[in-house]
């Protein structure tokens, strides 16, 4: 089990986003409530402020889930992420639950494998 944790961290961390995606497109389809149908009423009768509203809100509920998601993994396992605790001194590295840095790395342009720095 210990050894399957982070594989099981993981699988949460994209069902959450899944399930997030899933509930829009659900609005979408068949409600007359929620953020997506704002979305889609918006799109149809070209109110783009109110359309920006309902994606920015999507965006922040989003970026609160991973970030509730993430306090939690740390308050339920504080364990997690020890293991580069000896490569840098003692220090526990805060490893994303969703490994995001290998994202900031590719945005940064570096090579997220071996963290040199890419000529583009």
């Amino acid at each position: 089990m210990p050894g399957a944790l982070p594989f099981i961290i993981a699988g949460l961390c994209v069902s959450l986003s899944v399930a997030l995606v899933l509930l829009v497109a659900a609005e979408l389809a068949g409600t007359a409530f929620g953020v997506g149908y704002l979305i889609q009423m918006s799109q149809q009768v070209f109110r783009v402020d109110q359309m920006f509203v309902g994606l920015i809100v999507l965006g922040a509920m989003g970026f609160a889930a991973d970030l509730l998601f993430e306090r939690t993994v740390r308050q339920l396992l504080p364990w997690y992420g020890a293991e580069t605790a000896a490569k840098r001194g003692g220090q526990v590295e805060r490893r994303p639950a969703c490994e995001r840095s290998r994202a900031k790395q590719f945005i940064a342009g570096r090579n997220a494998s071996t963290g040199l720095k890419v000529e583009q």
